[in-house]
């Protein structure tokens, strides 16, 4: 099993999930131990810390290695993949891909403070669950 995790654009309710729609199948809302950074269209994340990001979980349904591909071509060169432990609102934890900013000391923009870019666009509706 191939878990992504997604925090941005990527989400249900975000402007690129059609890359996801037919490939993947939604599993929970999660976060992993990080820090959200406004790019005012689009969020990054960097790993470690004392925040929380928050997002989705989905499982990679067929292709995964098709998957990937296109998603890190989506992402582009601003990005890495990583393997990260996410902790799904259950409290379960499973491994997922997260891309993160690529370079260690950060993007230099400001912090979001929820952790939860749903939240910081104002789709609180959205949020998952809502960190309003």
């Amino acid at each position: 099993m191939t878990h992504l995790f997604v925090y941005g654009t990527l989400r249900r309710s975000g402007e690129a999930h059609d890359l996801l729609e037919v490939r993947t199948c939604f599993v929970s809302c999660g976060s992993v131990v990080g820090t959200m950074h406004d790019h005012g269209a689009w969020p990054s994340a960097t790993l470690g810390g004392d925040g929380h990001v928050y997002g989705e979980v989905f499982e990679m349904q067929r292709n995964p290695a098709i998957t990937l591909a296109a998603l890190d071509a989506y992402e582009g060169p601003k990005f890495r993949r990583e393997k990260v432990d996410v902790t799904l609102d259950n409290g379960t934890v499973v491994p997922a891909w997260i891309w993160v900013w690529a370079d260690p000391a950060g993007p230099g923009k400001p912090i979001v403070d929820t952790g939860d870019w749903n939240v910081r666009c104002k789709n609180a509706a959205d949020a998952c669950p809502d960190r309003s």
